[in-house]
């Protein structure tokens, strides 16, 4: 398919915190995100079609940015990276550590946002009876709800079932584009205009703010904090007595740490939201999360179940 001015659109909303913050910082790969699926006994040629199945019936994987004196646009492109190489680690010393290298070392690497596809997928032999199917994407094509229906696309196509229509990319371009120009933007700017009336000052400093060591490529890194059952178990029935979820004790334990380091009552936290209207975008490989701005008072002398109950209404 080629590029032509008529097949381009402007980015989502989404599209555009990200796009710009990724402008400011052009070496950082934070925004690379992904992960894998543990697959058993799998059929490598029949996972393998039904990646390139799932790559050419979605818009997100034909997602172009461009950036020349026209502006700033996307399009949908019909030459798609089918390719899903293989790594075999089976024969390493030890196949975790050197596949939690391998992956870490991809997260790494920074796309090429104008003109280029946005992800890579590949496979990685654990043994042999393991094999993970991996994929990291730049934030601008994926968010983490799109890799959950990532995973099941591609179960779809392996089980060779049908798998329906999909959502057109444009149309959410054009459903923001409709937002804007209407009047629910603007009872919404005013909303949010009183009710973060104030800002309180930063307790973490902004990482654009933060003085980079030179040495090194980039202030990011990746991680992953494994929770004993125990403790989750503990955790949730903390939660259950106070008559609150887990998400809002998380939440309310972050806060008050970060109160307590930064010595205010007063918190604005941002709070991812998966933004998704309607069961084809709910079901859509794509990028729609935004952050919501939560103010949230820290009152020292409340109950702590009465405090969290608050901040969960």
């Amino acid at each position: 398919m080629m590029d032509n001015a008529s097949c381009r659109f402007p980015l989502t909303l989404a599209q555009s915190d990200i796009y710009f913050d990724q402008q400011r910082h052009p070496a950082d790969p934070t925004y690379n995100i992904g992960g894998f699926i543990r697959l058993g006994a799998v059929d490598v040629d029949r996972l393998r079609t039904a990646h390139a199945d799932m790559v050419g019936a979605h818009d997100a994987f034909g997602l172009r940015i461009h950036a020349d004196v026209a502006g700033i646009a996307q399009s949908i492109s019909g030459e798609r990276d089918v390719s899903l190489p293989l790594w075999d680690l089976a024969g390493e010393q030890d196949p975790e550590a050197a596949a939690a290298a391998f992956m870490a070392e991809r997260f790494q690497r920074m796309f090429a946002i104008h003109d280029s596809p946005l992800y890579a997928a590949f496979l990685l032999r654990m043994s042999a009876h393991e094999l993970r199917y991996c994929v990291i994407a730049h934030h601008l094509m994926i968010d983490g709800w799109g890799f959950a229906n990532l995973a099941r696309e591609l179960a779809r196509h392996y089980r060779g079932e049908d798998t329906g229509p999909t959502l057109a990319w444009r149309s959410v371009s054009d459903d923001d584009r409709q937002y804007l120009d209407g009047p629910r933007h603007a009872a919404d700017r005013d909303h949010w205009s009183r009710r973060i009336d104030a800002v309180p000052e930063s307790v973490l400093p902004p990482r654009h703010r933060v003085v980079e060591d030179p040495r090194r490529a980039s202030p990011s890194c990746r991680e992953t904090w494994a929770m004993p059952v125990a403790d989750y178990a503990r955790l949730t029935d903390v939660a259950q007595r106070h008559g609150v979820g887990m998400p809002q004790l998380l939440l309310g334990a972050l806060a008050l740490c970060a109160a307590h380091l930064g010595d205010q009552e007063t918190l604005l936290v941002g709070l991812p939201v998966h933004n998704r209207r309607g069961h084809a975008q709910k079901q859509a490989i794509g990028v729609f999360t935004g952050m919501m701005h939560l103010p949230i008072a820290i009152t020292m002398e409340a109950r702590l179940g009465e405090w969290l109950r608050t901040l969960a209404e």
